[in-house]
């Protein structure tokens, strides 16, 4: 028996973004691109938290028993999926943030298409039972690096999900 759906679903997402066409020349990895370079632009899987998945946050995040006399659990967790576009400092940081969103806007996109189609999840083996609850852009961050020679923009997009294990 699995102890958490949370590295099958990291790694049907990363086999999901790889193929994604409107990703081609972005670099997806999960978590960090070491020993590797990051390149202009990438996404990341990053942390795996246990947050609620939905808003209202009715639902707490982390795992409980699914019922009561049975063995099964109930995981509720939020992925990130970090956006990132590095470039020279001359660019207009406005220009490297809408180029952020909309590798974000493919990655939403994308994860919707997946899970609404006739068949959800299709393609990539995931444990039975698990859904997601929302996905949505939660904050962009600007930065200067290198010695002030590169701009970066980050948008990070939350993906949240819940499983029997």
């Amino acid at each position: 028996m699995a102890v958490s759906t949370i590295p099958a679903f990291r790694g049907a997402l990363l086999t999901r973004l790889q193929a994604d066409g409107g990703l081609a020349g972005v670099q997806v990895v999960r978590g960090n691109p070491f020993p590797a370079a990051p390149l202009g632009e990438m996404v990341s899987i990053g942390n795996c938290t246990a947050g609620s998945t939905n808003l209202a946050g009715a639902y707490g995040g982390g795992q409980s028993s699914a019922g009561i006399g049975t063995r099964s659990r109930e995981e509720r967790y939020v992925t990130d999926v970090i956006c990132s576009v590095i470039t020279n400092e001359r660019n207009d940081q406005g220009t490297v943030e809408d180029r952020a969103m909309a590798v974000a806007g493919v990655i939403t996109d994308s994860i919707r298409a997946w899970a609404a189609g006739a068949t959800p999840w299709t393609g990539i083996s995931l444990p039975t039972g698990a859904r997601w609850g929302w996905v949505l852009v939660n904050s962009v961050t600007l930065t200067l690096h290198m010695g002030d020679t590169q701009r970066e923009a980050r948008a990070t997009v939350e993906l949240a999900c819940s499983a029997r294990v």
